[in-house]
């Protein structure tokens, strides 16, 4: 850890956030994903190995897929994307 903070200080090189750093600011596990402004009707689906897929079922740049921990943070993502007017970012 020296090493880095002295090579960082000689250099002027700045390494990635360490997790610890990011659960600080409140990154911890976030992705973030862009929504395109038309999004089309989005579910939620079930994927192969049975966790949740937040999908819009289309293909090219707008489409959508946000995989998701377990069903009650899919709903969560998926009410954000709905209350989202004309596209933005989710953190999920």
């Amino acid at each position: 850890m020296v090493l880095f903070a002295s090579l960082s200080i000689i250099t002027n090189y700045h390494l990635p956030l360490s997790g610890a750093l990011c659960i600080q600011y409140g990154y911890a596990d976030l992705a973030r994903y862009r929504i395109p402004k038309t999004v089309g009707e989005v579910e939620i689906i079930s994927s192969k190995i049975g966790t949740p897929l937040i999908t819009n079922h289309t293909n090219g740049k707008n489409k959508i897929l946000i995989p998701c921990r377990d069903w009650e943070h899919a709903e969560e993502v998926l009410s954000k994307i709905k209350s989202l007017k004309k596209g933005g970012d989710v953190w999920a």
